[in-house]
């Protein structure tokens, strides 16, 4: 019983490696017959130099290279008979392209003939295969290129599946659905917005009492940034992302870019004093702070398919994207000016700031090189995630069958707009340090603004 078992089993296994050479089985066989019936001729050249054309077919199995597949193979099995000599296929596609005509379009056999002649070759190999429900067949002649006489013609049926498993390295094609691609991608702009700022032209004004003069005198700050760039330029950014059509008419992508960082120099309008004690004069001040602004994406999108001709094609559709903001204030908030009585005695003003984003605040990273307030240097980061809708259309031309380029204009209906305020607390120290709170002002710092332009976007996309 277990020998007859072990039987059996290498039976089943001969009999699937059989299954699987069954094409090159039958084409050898069919290679071995046009060997023998021409070595048998009188006066025959051996090896005989030899032209083999591909094989005519159908658009469909063209497109998915069956006639390419079929062609090697048998092309192979002519070389190993040792009967004929094969005619490079470069040679022969420069004198069908001389000709003006098609390497895998229909040929006549005169045609052929004189083609046959051109690139020094005695025979032609010519034919064709077809689909006939889950069968290839394939009908192929030699053919003398002096005479145009058909010399003899084979003909062999191989199971569709069978076919598609022995020759699936010579069948790259991208299936109508359930095909997966993926991309690279250029944008252009893809951050386009404007930094305004809110700079108060009116300073905050506070009057307190000189001890020492018996008078009053003011003290007034700005509450806003200036002298920075007008503008966050997103330039351009690559990205990269997945396809995956399910039908032959619509597309996914999911996408994503990395993040895009950018940092301007923005300064403080800090203090402006007016003491009429001393007579000195009104002095504005700047202290050098940053913005860095960060931004990442990520995007899902659906795209209908309208084939404008074999190899264009019209991609419309409409996405989500996800994009994760950073907004990162750092510099010294915490600013302490001295100013002079007629005594000579130094008084201070201090200024505590703290920012918020459309209501929001957080903590802000503190470090300190002193005890002093104006060696503060603080950093507020703020994070948003914000979903855009988007529409889009363009065009993809494929060069390739696994190759795609396309040119999409993307248009979100949605902005990133963002605004900013600073809370000042002002208070008056003494040159006994003694601190009295003036007050507090709440004003809005800056705005990022979306113009809300559509993207541009270039992308080169591989398909499976």
């Amino acid at each position: 019983m277990k020998k007859l078992f072990v039987a059996l089993l290498v039976s089943a296994f001969s009999a699937g490696l059989l299954r699987a050479g069954e094409l090159d089985s039958k084409l050898g066989k069919m290679a071995q017959k046009f060997a023998d019936t021409y070595s048998s001729r009188p006066g025959a050249v051996v090896p005989a130099p030899t032209a083999i054309f591909p094989l005519q077919t159908d658009e469909n199995l063209a497109k998915r290279r069956v006639n390419f597949a079929a062609t090697e193979v048998f092309t192979s099995q002519m070389l190993k008979s040792g009967k004929f000599k094969i005619v490079e296929r470069t040679d022969l596609e420069k004198v069908l392209q001389e000709q003006r005509l098609s390497l895998s379009g229909a040929i006549e056999t005169d045609k052929a003939a004189d083609v046959g002649k051109l690139v020094g070759a005695k025979l032609l190999a010519m034919g064709s295969i077809n689909r006939l429900g889950g069968s290839y067949q394939i009908s192929i002649r030699l053919v003398n290129a002096e005479t145009s006489e058909v010399i003899t013609s084979e003909y062999a049926e191989v199971p569709v599946k069978t076919f598609e498993e022995e020759t699936k390295l010579y069948l790259p094609y991208v299936p109508e659905k359930e095909a997966v691609g993926i991309f690279a991608m250029y944008l252009l702009n893809p951050v386009n917005l404007t930094l305004t700022s809110l700079l108060s032209t009116t300073p905050v004004k506070y009057t307190y009492a000189n001890p020492n003069t018996n008078t009053n005198q003011a003290v007034s700050y700005y509450t806003g940034w200036n002298n920075y760039a007008p503008s966050l330029d997103g330039g351009s950014i690559f990205g990269f992302g997945v396809k995956y059509s399910p039908w032959s008419w619509l597309v996914i992508d999911l996408g994503m870019t990395p993040a895009l960082s950018q940092t301007q120099d923005i300064y403080l309008a800090q203090v402006n004093i007016t003491d009429s004690g001393s007579g000195r004069p009104d002095t504005p001040e700047g202290q050098q702070s940053n913005l860095t602004y960060t931004q990442s994406s990520f995007q899902l999108g659906l795209s209908g398919i309208y084939n404008v001709s074999k190899k264009v094609r019209l991609l419309f559709g409409a996405g989500a994207t996800q994009y994760t903001i950073t907004n990162k204030i750092t510099g010294n908030l915490a600013i302490r000016q001295p100013f002079y009585y007629s005594g000579g005695d130094p008084y201070y003003l201090e200024l505590n700031r703290t920012v918020n984003q459309d209501g929001k605040t957080v903590t802000p990273t503190v470090s300190q090189d002193s005890r002093l307030p104006q060696d503060t240097n603080m950093t507020f980061t703020f994070e948003d995630n914000m979903l855009v809708p988007y529409g889009k259309i363009g065009l993809e031309w494929k060069p390739q069958e696994r190759l795609g380029v396309s040119l999409l204009c993307t248009m979100p209906f949605g902005s990133l707009d963002q605004t900013f305020t600073m809370v000042t607390v002002a208070d008056f120290v003494d040159r006994f340090n003694n601190t009295t709170v003036l007050g507090n002002k709440t004003s809005k710092l800056y705005e990022i603004k979306d113009n809300e332009l559509p993207e541009i976007s270039l992308a080169v996309s591989l398909y499976f």
